[in-house]
């Protein structure tokens, strides 16, 4: 499928409508984009400069697991109903890349959204790092690549087949230049990202004669359900020089199955050439509590005498999931990730647990003031049920 709207630049909007008229099922779970683009200077020129020794590339190349950053806003629409909007897309997406997949799918599959393992020895914008090398061979001077990934949302995340009749919209907002780029420390050049072919992929599924008038006759009665995932973004910030961080009342309709946070510099989650806001960073935290109506769980840190280990491994076992390819390396320098399993087993079963309200309180303690503004992310996952009835209204409940 390709996109009904204008392939252009950063922040503009970007869809496809797949109609579905027909007796067949669509595979939500399998859809995919591949993008193909290059990276050029602002003002459209190639990225490099002729010299009389030879060419010169401009040191730019994507930021980490580019596949992740395209898309800032994704939502999913089903006969025009919107029944999957995520608005921080790419957090999302890469903290499905660090907690939930393991190392061979992240050297396959996420290989394909030039996502690479990074051991956090060098700086993002680092043109020596073994990260910057690989993601650099792959688009310097100016020629044409492919980005692969999954559709990351609440619909495609569950596997059931769509019922034939449906038809699905998906909206994306590309994200900016300044996120989707880094530039090495002495480039002064402006850069760009310009995408020359998106197309959409899914498989489409025909089933026996009986099977679809099962179906049919079945809609008759009950409706088609959907368990989806249902994640919400939340950004908070602390300026700089503060000690403390205190978070109140965050979800007030009900409490999450699952809390994952992370923290990185404001400034780079606003957008900078020099800085991945995918460097999550634990800036000196000393204390991370929860409270959920006065039950308190507190994590203790001590960076300077590297005595963590004991909450990386609360952190290992809240994600109850031994593929998980996160290092203590990595856990100290990019990827410090907070996750708390809020279902009332600990769970990561696919049924529904007790729906809870109550007062959902964060409090962070630094041992240092922060150095810069850090911005929060907190993303949170509470099921939902999607169902379809024999007239093809679509209700998320």
């Amino acid at each position: 499928f390709y996109p009904v709207s204008t392939i252009t630049g950063a922040e503009s909007t970007i869809e496809w409508n797949i109609s579905n008229l027909s007796d067949l099922y669509l595979d939500v779970s399998s859809m995919y984009i591949t993008l193909t683009m290059q990276i050029l200077r602002s003002d459209g020129s190639d990225p490099y400069t002729r010299t009389a020794d030879g060419v010169v590339n401009d040191v730019v190349f994507p930021v980490n697991n580019l596949g992740a950053e395209m898309f800032k806003y994704t939502n999913v629409y089903i006969n025009q109903r919107l029944v999957s909007s995520n608005c921080l897309n790419s957090y999302r997406c890469m903290l499905d890349t660090l907690l939930h997949t393991n190392t061979h799918l992240q050297k396959t599959v996420d290989d394909c959204g030039m996502y690479i393992y990074d051991s956090g020895e060098h700086a993002a914008n680092d043109p020596n790092s073994n990260v910057a090398k690989a993601l650099i061979s792959r688009t310097s001077g100016g020629k044409q690549f492919e980005v692969v990934m999954r559709v990351n949302t609440d619909l495609t995340d569950q596997i059931k087949l769509l019922l034939p009749g449906l038809d699905v919209r998906v909206s994306a907002v590309y994200a900016s230049d300044m996120h989707r780029l880094l530039t090495g420390p002495g480039e002064t050049h402006q850069h760009q990202i310009k995408i020359r072919n998106a197309v959409l992929s899914l498989h489409k599924v025909k089933v026996s004669s009986s099977t679809f008038l099962s179906h049919q006759s079945i809609l008759k009665k009950h409706p088609a359900c959907y368990t989806m995932r249902c994640l919400e973004s939340k950004i908070k910030t602390i300026t700089a020089g503060s000690v403390d961080g205190i978070f109140d009342n965050l979800y007030t309709d009900r409490i999450p199955d699952r809390i994952s946070m992370v923290m990185t510099r404001t400034d780079a989650y606003q957008g900078d050439f020099k800085l991945s806001h995918f460097n999550f960073e634990h800036f000196n935290v000393s204390s991370v509590t929860l409270t959920i109506d006065g039950h308190r769980k507190q994590l203790s840190y001590d960076w300077d005498n590297d005595l963590c280990r004991g909450s990386y491994y609360d952190f290992l076992s809240q994600l109850n999931d031994r593929s998980v390819e996160l290092r203590y390396q990595n856990y100290k320098t990019n990827s410090f990730i907070l996750h708390w399993n809020l279902s009332a087993d600990q769970s990561v079963g696919g049924y529904f647990n007790r729906i809870h309200k109550g007062n959902c309180r964060i409090e962070l303690k630094f041992a240092k003031p922060l150095p810069h503004a850090v911005s929060i992310i907190l993303i949170s996952e509470s099921p939902k049920i999607l169902t379809v009835n024999a007239d093809l209204a679509v209700h998320l409940d």
